[in-house]
């Protein structure tokens, strides 16, 4: 049983010249969800879009993910053996007991010892000690047993279509320590050679993962149908998934909204708005106008609210901090003068300190 799942995959596992069939749980849900997911999206957007199909990692290099070198990957090809199979190199071992056969015709002569203890759906299944056929191909079969044999690298996490499908691989056959490095990968800050924070995310939430993705929402920026390189994966999302990511963004803009009301009332009820007395300090001590420029406030509330509208929690916070208060845009804030006192309105020290006082406030993950 594959991380409690309910529903029935069927992996063939081919017996020499026979087939025989072992029904393995996984998930009906996953894929109902994700169908359910993008025809939410398409009719949020009022437009059908054709879900995209993931990548195939076939006819990739095994080089790409792993220290064989591209002479052997050909002698590995072009040099079958007596018996007619082309053996992976590194897994040719002279006292194996069964042979595993990928997708692509690859063969790997390994220990059933060894992977019956690391993955719970070999343990129970009868393999042929002739040749075993696997639904995956060489990179990943090769990836798959890299990770549980002893004194070997381990694969390297990325791009991310090779996560993806190594992923798949580990669900599938109950392979716990490549869950493990998936989701400890998924517990990090993305970096772009192993995909974007919404590939992450989705990718978490596909197999359930939900401090990963909880974990992870805080990096991806609000959802955008109309990004081409976003769509696919959003479609690919299930429901309460696509919605957990839609509602963050939705609160944190509102609540920012909510806070351009300035309040003068105590510090209590004043929380979740800027507070005149700290925005407009030192002016408020000695004039108490609020004659400021009606057009400049609203030229920085425009401001803000299009560079929460673009940017990821994180990304938006650090923003904040980087220069966004030196910049000409805002500039237009501390240029606004009293029409009584002709001195300037906002008190920039105070006025930075009570904004990120608000932007702190901000829900920075999903529920």
């Amino acid at each position: 049983m594959l991380l409690g799942r309910t529903s029935q995959l069927s992996s063939r596992i081919r017996v020499g010249g026979r087939s025989t069939q072992s029904l393995l749980k996984i998930s009906g849900r996953d894929r109902l969800g994700r169908r359910l997911g993008g025809s939410l999206l398409r009719f949020l957007n009022g437009s059908a879009g054709e879900i995209a199909k993931p990548s195939t990692l076939q006819g990739q290099s095994l080089s790409a993910f792993s220290a064989s070198s591209p002479s052997e990957e050909s002698e590995l090809i072009n040099s079958p053996t007596s018996s007619g199979l082309h053996v992976q190199p590194d897994y040719s071992y002279p006292d194996a007991d069964i042979t595993i056969q990928s997708s692509d015709g690859i063969s790997f002569k390994v220990h059933s010892l060894i992977i019956r203890l690391a993955s719970t759906v070999f343990e129970k299944v009868v393999m042929d000690p002739v040749k075993s056929l696997l639904e995956e191909d060489r990179v990943i079969v090769r990836a798959l047993l890299d990770s549980i044999y002893p004194r070997r690298h381990l694969p390297k996490l990325s791009p991310f279509s090779f996560v993806s499908h190594l992923a798949a691989a580990a669900v599938k056959y109950d392979i716990v320590d490549v869950t493990t490095r998936i989701r400890e990968l998924l517990s990090h800050e993305p970096v772009s050679h192993s995909g974007t924070a919404l590939q992450h995310y989705a990718l978490a939430s596909q197999y359930g993962w939900e401090s990963e993705a909880r974990y992870v929402s805080q990096f991806v920026p609000p959802p955008n149908s109309e990004n081409h390189e976003q769509r696919p994966i959003l479609e690919s999302l299930d429901v309460k998934s696509l919605l957990k990511l839609t509602n963050l963004h939705r609160r944190r803009q509102d609540m920012l909204l909510k806070a351009f009301a300035v309040s003068d009332a105590n510090q209590k009820a004043a929380e979740e708005h800027l507070r005149w007395k700290e925005i407009s300090k030192q002016h408020v001590e000695n004039c108490r106008s609020r004659a400021h420029d009606n057009t400049a406030w609203a030229a920085f509330k425009l401001l803000t609210l299009t560079e929460i509208d673009k940017h990821s929690p994180v990304e938006f916070s650090r923003r904040l901090k980087n220069g966004f208060w030196e910049n000409d845009h805002t500039k237009i804030i501390w240029n606004d003068m009293c029409s009584k006192c002709a001195k300037p309105f906002f008190d920039k020290a105070s006025f930075v300190q009570e904004f990120n006082r608000i932007v702190d406030r901000l829900p920075g993950e999903i529920e």
